[in-house]
């Protein structure tokens, strides 16, 4: 977890930002020699844009920003292709322009092996369960999700060292992590804010997601200052839902906010509780994963893949709620 901000926003604007910016004003403004040259620079940059806006942390800047570099990348290459068209396909090269080429191509395969894993974690080997979305009134964002033996850049539950560690990744291989994100796209008020008020998901009503029987509650944890990088090893407070067959975990949620208690029935829709900053979390948002009961400890469990109101909750996926 972060025990400083500094190179994480360094990052993040340079991923983010920096990169992709200067990817497409080069293959848009650059002075390509022939169309085979041209090519690598539509493919490096294409790659590059893809990928992050598959796996990319949107939600800290803006999530319309992954779809802003699509549209310029694609008026990019319409604009650039038209300088080139008359160029000869391929012209002699030196050493030193080769060895630019053979690096642009090595990452650009890097990043089609990136991209491929990354749209493998939109199937599931078995049928998810259909679950309702336990929100309303906004636009969420799924930080992480999908199928996490594909890609762990799309969904790190399965693959994280730290559940890898404590051999409790099993139950959340499909886990979701969503929160809600405010007018201009982004999750809080500036970017990494350490104040929970500043989350437009922090209190936020947190609704069941189906009918069921609420088989474990923990409710006296605290909150965690957002990327303080002190965490208890947790989904914090938590609600467990029994549905005959499997069961569905919501955790990260506000002390003292739970209405219900074990042995409790709940409807789908009903208020359980609200959105917090509990256990091991950066920031506000909910945790949220499926399984089967089998009577094990529930850490223990198999993980189920779930849909939301027929929407698969793939990273970066947004729902749009009433």
């Amino acid at each position: 977890m972060f025990q400083n901000r500094n190179l994480p926003l360094a990052l993040l604007i340079l991923i983010h930002l920096v990169i992709p910016l200067g990817l497409i004003l080069w293959l848009w403004f650059g002075h390509s020699a022939s169309q085979f040259d041209w090519m690598v620079a539509a493919v490096l940059t294409g790659t590059f844009v893809l990928l992050i806006y598959f796996i990319g942390f949107w939600r800290y800047l803006s999530i319309y920003l992954s779809y802003l570099w699509i549209v310029l990348f694609i008026i990019a290459s319409i604009v650039s292709y038209m300088g080139v068209r008359e160029l000869p396909f391929f012209v002699q090269m030196d050493i030193v322009v080769w060895v630019r080429v053979g690096f642009d191509l090595a990452f650009s395969l890097a990043f089609i092996f990136l991209i491929i894993g990354a749209i493998g974690a939109y199937f599931y080997p078995v049928k998810p369960i259909e679950l309702a979305f336990p929100f309303r009134n906004g636009v969420y964002s799924i930080n992480w999700g999908g199928n996490g033996a594909a890609s762990r850049l799309m969904n790190y539950h399965y693959t994280g060292s730290m559940h890898e560690k404590a051999g409790v990744n099993k139950p959340m291989i499909y886990a979701v992590d969503i929160e809600k994100l405010n007018i201009l796209g982004s999750s809080a008020l500036g970017i990494l804010p350490t104040e929970l008020a500043k989350y437009a998901s922090y209190h936020e009503d947190i609704l069941a997601p189906c009918d069921g029987q609420v088989v474990a509650v923990v409710d006296d944890l605290p909150n965690e200052t957002p990327f303080g990088g002190h965490y208890p090893y947790n989904v914090g407070n938590h609600v467990v839902i029994m549905n005959g067959s499997y069961q569905v975990l919501l955790g990260h949620m506000q002390r003292g906010s739970i209405k219900a208690k074990a042995g409790d029935i709940v409807r789908t829709g009903d208020i359980i509780g609200q959105v917090g900053n509990s256990g091991m979390t950066d920031a506000p948002h909910t945790h949220v994963h499926a399984m089967k009961v089998t009577g094990k400890n529930i850490w223990l469990e198999e993980g189920v893949p779930i849909y939301f109101d027929g929407k698969n909750p793939v990273k970066n996926t947004l729902f749009f709620k009433k």
